[in-house]
């Protein structure tokens, strides 16, 4: 079997501490029954030594309808850290509407990425995709995430905006 892995890293301001994430995918492309696995290391040394690779999510694509192609995917996830410690991590994923179409979700960890929280719906709630979601955190818990937002016959959309001022707790969603 092909696996395929996106590899994103990032630092912790405070210590240094080191975050390895990847977007595992299996034979090439997440599919319904084959979703991306997200996964988490971390080093504290520089990168010498990592920690082992934790799953902590998963990802489903919608199920193919036809109609206009628009490469996108649950194997494409955005993570930040804010200046607190806590990591984010957002992705597009089909699994609230039992496959029909995309949501974003969010989920994060307040302890160095060891437990996360469910996964949270932070797009306005539609019968049109919400695909390529990419987050930003500031220092105070601060977060913005920016998406796409399809119609449901896939023929227009719009990006539009995803904020919260408590670490994603309450979300406010606004078009661009």
């Amino acid at each position: 079997a092909l696996l395929v892995g996106l590899i994103f890293a990032i630092t912790d301001p405070r210590n240094g501490r080191l975050y390895l994430f990847t977007a595992w995918i299996r034979q090439a492309y997440a599919t319904p029954t084959r979703p991306a696995w997200y996964l988490v290391s971390r080093s504290d040394d520089g990168g010498r030594h990592w920690s082992a690779a934790r799953r902590f999510a998963t990802g489903a694509p919608a199920v193919s309808h036809g109609g206009p192609v628009i490469r996108s995917s649950p194997q494409v996830p955005s993570f930040a850290i804010d200046g607190r410690g806590t990591l984010y991590t957002v992705w597009q994923d089909a699994r609230l509407s039992h496959g029909a179409h995309e949501d974003i979700l969010l989920t994060r960890s307040t302890d160095g990425g060891r437990h996360w929280s469910a996964p949270k719906r932070i797009s306005r709630l539609s019968s049109g995709a919400s695909i390529i979601p990419t987050i930003a955190a500031r220092g105070n818990g601060s977060l913005a995430v920016l998406y796409l937002a399809l119609d449901a016959n896939g023929t227009g959309g719009r990006y539009r905006i995803a904020t919260s001022a408590d670490g994603g707790r309450h979300v406010a969603d606004s078009a661009v």
